[in-house]
């Protein structure tokens, strides 16, 4: 080979590299791209996401269109203008990776986000969590509603278990339980379950039915709340009024803080089935009581106990409710309203 065709042939070699190097650089240029490319979404049940980072794309030619397989947990959504990922989710899911593709005609790229929903702190929980009814045979009776805390914003829907007998009928909605009786009953315990798509709790009711004019059946003349009533009040409400109408501030004070003849019972609803009963030295109180009264007694001293002595709590007005036995606001409590 003369100096000239090996001068020729080097430059042919340059030449070759050089195009192959363009190529492959004007191949990197124009590939589609979107950034990030990964991002991690830790969530809550119930408590809105920081939103994702919109994404920035490159090489498109024009402005893509997004979309993400598979679909998002529950109460998340993902923007086809921007990617960015926002909501609240409803139930938990376990951690998972997502594809998000932005797409331009015939330009695709992709990138990840790995997704954690936990169910929030707190634990869920009925209230009341217990309830004791005594029924009277012919005598419609309605529980308390329930409410339901650190369930997720997905729906609650209740069950029970044993068995109800025939003429009692559970609300799957409020977890309320009504009817009227037909036959008396020795004390049944039953149990309320709450359920969402996240989250489980249970809620005790004890049932006891007895004839008319057994010793446990509410006299007349009590102003017991009506149906209507009962069912436009909190329990704690009810259980200020109970607490009211039967003297309790007589001896423990004008809401439970303690009295002269009687202690602080702030925070001890879990005794009063047994002090309206007559033990622990506490007259009986069971020809008396409305129904529902010592579930709703419970739950008011259980609340009550989070409000300052020096002042009363803001429950009712006692001058015009009808359930109480005196035509003058009793002492003590001439400030309450």
């Amino acid at each position: 080979m003369n100096r000239k065709t090996h001068l020729f042939v080097r430059l042919l070699g340059v030449m070759a590299l050089a195009l192959a190097t363009s190529v492959s650089a004007e191949d990197t240029v124009t590939t589609p791209s979107i950034s990030p490319s990964s991002q991690t979404i830790s969530a809550k049940v119930g408590q809105a996401i920081t939103a994702t980072s919109a994404y920035t794309a490159r090489n498109f030619g024009g402005t893509p269109s997004f979309s993400i397989s598979p679909a998002l947990p529950q109460g998340l959504g993902l923007s086809s203008s921007s990617g960015v990922i926002r909501g609240t989710p409803t139930a938990t899911a376990g951690q998972a990776n997502y594809t998000v593709t932005a797409t331009y005609g015939t330009k695709t790229a992709k990138a990840t986000v790995t997704v954690t929903v936990t169910q929030a702190s707190g634990s869920a929980a009925l209230t009341p969590s217990s309830q004791v009814v005594i029924a009277t045979v012919g005598k419609t009776i309605s529980t308390s509603a329930l409410q339901a805390a650190n369930f997720g914003t997905a729906s609650v829907s209740y069950s029970i278990q044993p068995q109800l007998p025939t003429w009692l009928k559970l609300n799957t909605t409020t977890g309320v339980l009504s009817g009227t009786p037909t036959v008396a009953a020795a004390q049944a315990n039953y149990v309320v379950t709450g359920q969402s798509s996240s989250a489980q709790a249970t809620a005790s009711i004890t049932l006891t039915v007895v004839q008319s004019g057994g010793s446990t059946t509410p006299t007349s003349g009590l102003n017991c709340p009506d149906a209507a009533q009962a069912a436009s009040e909190t329990a704690a409400i009810q259980g200020r009024r109970a607490y009211l109408r039967l003297n309790c501030y007589g001896c423990h004070g004008d809401y439970g803080q303690g009295g002269t003849m009687g202690p602080n019972v702030q925070g001890e609803g879990g005794d009063v089935a047994e002090a309206v009963r007559g033990e622990g030295g506490m007259p009986s109180f069971t020809s008396a009581l409305c129904p529902n009264d010592v579930t709703n007694l419970s739950v008011y001293l259980n609340s009550v106990k989070a409000i300052q002595t020096s002042k009363a709590p803001q429950l009712l007005d006692w001058k015009t409710y009808p359930g109480n036995k005196f035509t003058t606001v009793p002492p003590g409590i001439a400030n309450f309203h």
